[in-house]
């Protein structure tokens, strides 16, 4: 069976993430209509979550044509700058208020859109560029962190934080290219995989604090 995946290792571990997505999305929505909190929020990180790991686990599984294979890189890697803008979502919408809801909302679904449309007309954005635009979007929280800590307890900001230094450490590694353990089977790639799974569960972690406060 493995043979048939392009990439095994990456396709798998981000199928996998693909259904945890799913279970995560209805236990968000589930758990924040019984707190009494808007439960929208939630959906829309956990479809962008999902749409990540959808895009991603298609790009590494199918042997397709050269074309094709192109598209699905596109639609992977914007999938990236859905998921941050979806992960800021909760945060912004539950726990900012007045401007500060609003703006976080504008500029990071502004950015997020811009980082699409940029993705899907080129591929010949240099990897490093990149990296920066993804971790400077997904750090524009340290703005926010004054506001935050008059609205949460300090366990959803540490997972929060934790989330924030798998996604860097990762995209370092995935910029890089420098850790390769096993290269050809093991490397570099996979390990980024990981990293992103790793991500998503802490954010998740906070998402879940997140159902109890009262929108």
């Amino acid at each position: 069976m493995l043979k048939h995946l392009r990439e095994p290792i990456n396709a798998i571990t981000h199928w996998i993430g693909a259904g945890k997505a799913i279970v995560l999305t209805v236990l968000l929505c589930i758990f924040a209509y019984k707190g009494g909190v808007h439960w929208w929020p939630f959906l829309i990180f956990g479809v962008s979550m999902f749409l990540l790991y959808l895009a991603s686990a298609s790009y590494h599984t199918f042997h397709v044509k050269e074309r094709v294979l192109l598209w699905l890189r596109k639609l992977d890697h914007s999938a990236i700058f859905l998921l941050i803008a979806g992960s800021y979502t909760p945060i912004a919408m539950l726990a900012l208020d007045g401007p500060w809801r609003l703006w976080t909302m504008v500029v990071v679904w502004g950015v997020a859109l811009a980082g699409v449309i940029l993705k899907l007309v080129t591929m010949k954005l240099p990897r490093w560029i990149s990296t920066i635009l993804y971790l400077a979007m997904g750090w524009m929280s340290v703005i926010l962190m004054p506001q935050l800590l008059n609205q949460f307890s300090w366990p959803p900001l540490v997972w929060m934080c934790i989330g924030g230094v798998f996604y860097s450490i990762g995209a370092i590694i995935y910029a890089t290219k420098k850790l390769n353990p096993i290269p050809g089977v093991f490397g570099f790639h996979e390990i980024w995989h990981l990293f992103v799974l790793g991500g998503t569960a802490s954010h998740a972690v906070t998402m879940f604090y997140l159902t109890s406060r009262v929108a």
